[in-house]
């Protein structure tokens, strides 16, 4: 969990010094899940605004102007990496072959995964200045629903969609 910490306090790091105004000046690629999509509570969101990505915004849009979010609500580690992967429902959710992605629309229209296009993106942007990458709550969540011990084995290392931490 330490590694973790301090990856978030980088990114947080990261997102505090660049200002508005800065950010704006050059291209930046957002990547990840609800979090930089633009997390709203369905109990509080109607259906009608899931058809409209603009009416989800993450801190990548508080940043900049002049950002491309390539994020899904639901994605984990290894469904940004790997095609058909286990999401929490980016593409698919557990026991289910739906996601987000399969019927709403997200910010930016791509085929392939996240890593896929992020790829594609920067080799056409070679001046990007600034990609953000937010990843990992829903890896544990999945771990939650497919494990037998919902992953509080003691000292036990979570596995999850493909890919284990410490």
């Amino acid at each position: 969990m330490r590694r973790f910490g301090w990856i978030g306090a980088v990114l947080l790091l990261v997102l505090f010094s660049v200002t508005p105004a800065s950010a704006g000046q050059h291209d930046y690629l957002a990547l990840g899940d609800s979090v930089a999509f633009g997390y709203r509570p369905p109990a509080v969101t109607p259906p009608a605004d899931y058809f409209d990505a603009s009416n989800f915004a993450g801190y990548p849009e508080r940043y900049s102007p002049n950002v491309t979010n390539a994020s899904c609500p639901g994605e984990t580690t290894a469904s940004m990496i790997t095609p058909g992967a286990q999401s929490n429902g980016c593409e698919n959710s557990v026991g289910s072959p739906f996601g987000y992605r399969t019927i709403y629309p997200l910010h930016v229209s791509y085929s392939g995964t996240q890593l896929e296009y992020a790829v594609r993106f920067l080799r056409t942007h070679p001046r990007t200045r600034l990609v953000t990458i937010d990843i990992g709550a829903n890896d544990l969540f999945v771990c939650q629903q497919t494990t037998p011990d919902q992953c509080t084995g003691a000292g036990s290392r979570w596995r999850c969609s493909g890919s284990a931490a410490t």
